[in-house]
């Protein structure tokens, strides 16, 4: 049972369109969050609802996630919010474990997952605090910039967490920390290229998705 009230919605996906829930009312989960439960961590429940780069991060994976991801192997989506990146890697067949946070964000996740493949995994982790070894071929987030604090953790994230050989795709609507995560990410060993350039938001938000892997030597 999903925790709050939901509606569904739907996202194209090539020919066809892709159903998926999120919560009715967003600004309500907002509301219900205490002072004390901010004050801990000053994290917001962004995750109920879609921001511009997983719009973008979703069309790039709908269009190119054979030839993209890894064939084989596993995939992980940092901060997996409500699931549909997650769901359009299942759709094609694609090994992916969605990660979040929030508890309320992993129960999304797997709803929407389950709507289009029968393997939902869904794991509720801090990504400062890893709990995986090095296994991933294939690390997929967006949105996760929204702040200078997560520049770091997210790159760490990526050292520790792909194997070798594993690439990453991160997706963001060129905020302000942007170009430091560009900045960071070359002086923490990796090399990256724009893999895919959208407008959405009725053409108002640019969106950069960015391939990394680590350099050579």
């Amino acid at each position: 049972m999903l925790p709050v009230p939901y509606v569904a919605f739907s996202m194209p996906c090539g020919s066809e369109n892709m159903e998926f829930v999120r919560p009715a009312d967003p600004e309500s989960i907002l509301d219900s969050m205490s002072d004390e439960e901010y004050e801990k961590d000053k994290l917001l429940p962004y995750w109920a609802e879609q921001w511009p780069a997983s719009f973008a991060l979703f069309d790039f994976l709908a269009a190119h996630s054979v030839a993209a991801v890894p064939s084989q192997g596993l995939v992980c989506e940092l901060g997996s919010g409500l699931g549909l990146v997650s769901a359009v890697l299942a759709r094609n067949n694609i090994r992916c474990i969605a990660t979040d946070i929030s508890f309320d964000a992993c129960r999304f996740s797997r709803h929407n997952i389950l709507l289009h493949g029968p393997g939902a995994r869904v794991a509720c982790i801090d990504w400062r605090h890893l709990c995986f070894r090095p296994v991933f071929n294939c690390v997929v987030a967006s949105d996760v910039i929204y702040e200078q604090r997560w520049v770091d953790p997210v790159l760490l994230f990526l050292r520790d967490a792909l194997a070798s050989g594993g690439i990453a795709y991160v997706a963001d609507p060129c905020r302000q920390w942007w170009d430091l995560f560009k900045k960071s990410a070359s002086a923490a060993g990796f090399a990256f290229a724009l893999a895919w350039e959208e407008f959405v938001n009725d053409g108002k938000t640019r969106v950069e998705i960015l391939k990394l892997w680590r350099k050579r030597g």
